[in-house]
């Protein structure tokens, strides 16, 4: 018996059948049957369907990468995959496991941005929670589950693994609160516990991660030698993008952190600023529309990554964004259109914008679409979902 090893059917270059002159192409035939799941079969005149030279013994020669074998008729041949196969005239069915519509609303726009990509590759984005996930995995093929917020347990586990592609575990929280100390509040400590439950439950079960930021990247590698880390950045359809006159000077997120509140007191106190605290979806995208400067303020003084849902959907409506330092502004892909400041600098910065706006404005969105703004996040997209060989690693 000869074993082949692979990743993909790709490998194959060629495969002929028969002897001498008289030879078939049978490489469609072997990739068929690799993707019926048929890794062991015996070379023969039944296998590929014809007979290309009678009563002589012939043989396959096949090529995988650059070593050919040569297999003689009635011998075996097993291929051991390390990728699995998956047939390319079916569809893929993307499950987003969502056990709580409020978190999904929160950032409403991201798994938009999820479905109109899964659907301009032709592939299914079907939205269910741990429950139903079990009901209907066992009516498709080809599936991908991406995990929000959402923990199955190890009987479940097992069960998704087997019907499934690959499984992910999708992060959109700052790692911040893993290796900083932030201002102290209950859902800072429900945050950290949740990341930790993460953790844990990813490694457990050899779960890949999709995150959101390349800086949190970073932490994963570091902190947790995780190495399996997908990045997808905010990334908006412009059929979401309100377009309205902008009269609203400066935007800013006051919510329940204290951290925000002293530096608007000790740095921004002059300004004329107008909170979004509360504002999701519809009603917040209503609000971009209408400002020109939003000021992104971290959650704490050593809360350095970069709160890229709040900037990138700002940036999408073509609002100048002032921010505090990151950890790494070279990681954010959309660094060109932010402005990074000290904090000792930072009224000056919006001052000086404020008053240069138009210039600004020009050299940062004149003549240029939403499509072009986050052309290579979009490339990245439609890489990840309508590749099969991205999840098949």
């Amino acid at each position: 018996m000869t074993i082949i090893e692979l990743d993909n059917v790709n490998e194959i270059n060629s495969a002929v059948y028969g002897r001498y002159e008289n030879k078939i192409d049978v490489i469609d035939i072997i990739k068929e049957l690799l993707s019926n799941n048929e890794f062991t079969f015996i070379i023969s005149n039944n296998t590929f369907g014809k007979d290309p030279c009678e009563n002589i013994v012939k043989c396959l020669k096949i090529k995988v990468n650059t070593t050919e074998y040569t297999i003689y008729e009635n011998d075996t041949i097993t291929f051991k995959l390390n990728k699995i196969i998956v047939k390319d005239n079916k569809k893929i069915n993307y499950y987003f496991v969502i056990t709580d519509d409020d978190l999904e609303y929160m950032i409403d726009y991201y798994f938009t941005f999820f479905e109109y990509i899964i659907n301009n590759c032709n592939h299914n984005y079907i939205k269910v929670n741990c429950k139903s996930l079990l009901e209907k995995i066992n009516e498709t093929e080809n599936n991908i589950i991406i995990l929000y917020k959402s923990f199955l347990n190890d009987g479940d586990i097992d069960i998704v693994k087997k019907k499934s592609l690959k499984i992910y575990f999708l992060n959109v929280e700052q790692l911040s609160v893993l290796v900083d100390d932030i201002d102290n509040c209950e859902l800072t400590k429900n945050i950290q516990d949740f990341l930790l439950k993460t953790v844990k439950f990813t490694s457990k079960h050899n779960i890949s991660l999709i995150d959101y930021s390349y800086e949190n990247k970073e932490v994963w590698k570091k902190k947790y030698h995780i190495d399996d880390v997908v990045i997808l950045e905010p990334c908006l359809n412009k059929n979401v993008i309100k377009e309205k006159e902008k009269s609203i000077s400066y935007i800013s997120l006051f919510n329940h952190i204290p951290y925000r509140h002293n530096f608007l007191k000790k740095y921004l106190k002059y300004l004329d600023i107008k909170s979004f605290s509360g504002y999701f979806g519809e009603k917040r995208r209503e609000l971009f529309s209408e400002s020109k400067i939003l000021l992104n303020i971290h959650a704490g003084k050593h809360y350095k990554i970069c709160e890229l849902f709040r900037i990138y959907e700002a940036i999408a409506h073509k609002i100048i964004v002032i921010s505090q330092k990151c950890n790494n502004h070279k990681l954010i892909s959309l660094n060109k259109f932010i402005i990074f400041t000290d904090d000792d600098n930072y009224l000056n910065a919006c001052k000086n914008t404020l008053e240069n706006y138009n210039t600004i404005y020009n050299n940062l969105y004149k003549d240029i679409s939403i499509d072009d703004i986050f052309k290579n996040i979009i490339i990245k997209y439609k890489s990840f979902f309508c590749d099969l060989t991205e999840h098949l690693i």
